[in-house]
């Protein structure tokens, strides 16, 4: 069973709820990540569907929205817009952090469940040679930050779930489209590509080595 979690559905979701495999699609749509009580009905509805959870994936992210949130992604420090922070955060960390929380018992009932944190590179302090997009740097280091912390409670309190922080590459996604000039095409990913590649390190994952790591679409781990 598969719970998809969405503002709203797009023609690719509805497709494959009618696909054959359609049956074990479940979609809540409607879900405001910039709304605590709406995150914590979706965590609700997916409680309803699923004894349990064996892997989250919190892939949603904001990197710019220039009709809404015009200082995106600021150049410089004069573009900083309390208003336009606060909105980048709270997609790009709280929302996930408070998902955790909402499905924390479902994740609890799995014999091996892993979440798995949807960074990016930009995140890494230590990797940060050319500055600027303050708001979506800071957010991915504060989601990588959440990472950690929760791979350290989960490892106290014995919880069976690992959970990592992965940076999925360059995609050829919306969030990358006015980006994409400087990227190598060798390094510019289609989304299936990417897709597979990240199944293919979230499968490998070794609860024991690789909790609390931030990886990359190779496998590889990236200097925080």
């Amino acid at each position: 069973t598969v719970c998809a979690l969405c503002r709203s559905a797009s023609p690719a979701l509805q497709e494959l709820q009618q696909g054959p495999h359609g049956a074990a699609l479940h979609v809540v749509d409607s879900v405001d990540l910039l709304d605590e009580s709406c995150i914590e009905e979706a965590a609700a509805a997916v409680g309803s569907c699923v004894p349990r959870v064996d892997a989250l994936l919190n892939v949603a992210g904001l990197l710019h929205d220039k009709k809404n949130l015009p200082s995106l992604p600021e150049t410089t420090l004069e573009k900083l817009s309390l208003r336009d922070m606060t909105h980048c955060f709270t997609l790009n960390a709280f929302a996930p952090a408070l998902l955790i929380k909402g499905l924390a018992k479902r994740l609890y009932a799995s014999e091996r469940a892993i979440v798995v944190n949807l960074s990016a590179r930009v995140g890494s302090i230590g990797d940060n040679r050319l500055g600027g997009w303050y708001s979506y740097r800071a957010s991915k280091a504060a989601l990588n930050q959440l990472t950690k912390t929760l791979s350290r409670e989960f490892a106290i309190r014995r919880k069976p779930v690992t959970v990592i922080s992965l940076h999925p590459g360059t995609c050829d996604t919306g969030l990358s489209k006015p980006y994409q000039r400087g990227v190598p095409a060798d390094k510019l990913f289609p989304v299936e590509l990417a897709v597979e590649q990240m199944l293919r390190v979230i499968e490998g994952v070794q609860p024991k080595t690789d909790c609390g790591k931030f990886l990359d679409w190779a496998g590889e781990p990236v200097q925080w």
